[in-house]
């Protein structure tokens, strides 16, 4: 069984998550990847730490357009 992990290490990887989807999107497009699985692969996130690194991602670009 995996300890909690505190809200502060959570929070880091939800933001390294977000950034790591905002400059991998395209590639993710293109081989028709579904997002949420490979946040929760790569970063060990929650489906919903996952969605919430989609939404921050989502802004961040927003902001960048």
């Amino acid at each position: 069984m995996n300890a909690p992990i505190s809200k502060q290490v959570a929070e880091q990887a939800i933001f390294a998550a977000a950034r790591w989807y905002v400059a991998n999107r395209e590639t993710i497009r293109q081989r028709q990847g579904h997002v949420v699985p490979e946040l929760r692969n790569r970063f060990g996130l929650t489906p919903r730490q996952a969605i919430e690194a989609i939404r921050h991602a989502n802004a961040a670009e927003q902001k960048g357009s």
